[in-house]
């Protein structure tokens, strides 16, 4: 369909598109609304302590100790992610864990290694305050769950939090994003159906 063609029936079905063309923007806008707005990061520090006897760190205590540590961090940033420690913080939010709850809150959790012994945790929630509280939670169940499984392996392995409390960030662009996507989605299939219709005649 040449270009005038597609004028003639943005024309024509103008009231149909704008039509469409505003659902679209209003259902962005229902989506943008309830998007998870805000986001919450912290950082933790994968360490081993090295022998107290030893007067200097670079030994083959110290090296191993780096070594042992850098090897952890890969293992940390799944463990965080993982289903036990997610349904232990589930329950400390006094939420049912299932299926569609794990599913859904490992949906919210982003984890990344930002260094060779230091990785990021984001939590996303609706609310500056849900967020921090999942953060915080969340944290809490990966320490307990991490320390456990240390005191059976390696003791002298040590997860330290950097800051006590997550940097909490708000987001806007869901807001701004969604309802334009949303326009130009329904603008565009308004268009296919009504050129589908003139096709038809």
């Amino acid at each position: 369909m040449e270009l005038k063609d597609l004028l003639k029936n943005f024309k024509k079905y103008k009231t149909f598109l704008l039509v469409f063309t505003v659902g679209g923007i209003l259902i962005g806008l229902a989506l943008g609304y309830f998007t998870e707005k805000y986001s919450a990061t912290g950082s933790f520090y994968i360490g081993r302590k090295i022998d107290p006897n030893q007067s200097r760190f670079f030994t083959y205590e110290g090296y191993y100790g780096q070594q042992t540590a850098l090897s952890y961090a890969k293992t940390a940033v799944e463990l965080i992610s993982s289903p036990d420690v997610k349904k232990q913080t589930l329950e400390k939010l006094n939420i049912e864990v299932t299926d569609e709850t794990l599913r859904e809150f490992g949906n919210l959790i982003k984890t990344k290694k930002a260094g060779p012994q230091l990785i990021t945790v984001t939590v996303k929630g609706s609310t500056e305050e849900k967020a921090t509280k999942m953060w915080v939670l969340l944290a809490d169940s990966f320490l307990e769950t991490a320390e456990n499984l240390n005191l059976q392996t390696d003791p002298n392995i040590a997860i330290i939090k950097v800051s006590p409390l997550p940097i909490v960030k708000h987001s806007y662009l869901p807001l701004v994003s969604l309802p334009i996507a949303g326009g130009l989605i329904f603008l565009t299939i308004g268009m296919l159906l009504a050129s589908l219709k003139e096709y038809l005649k």
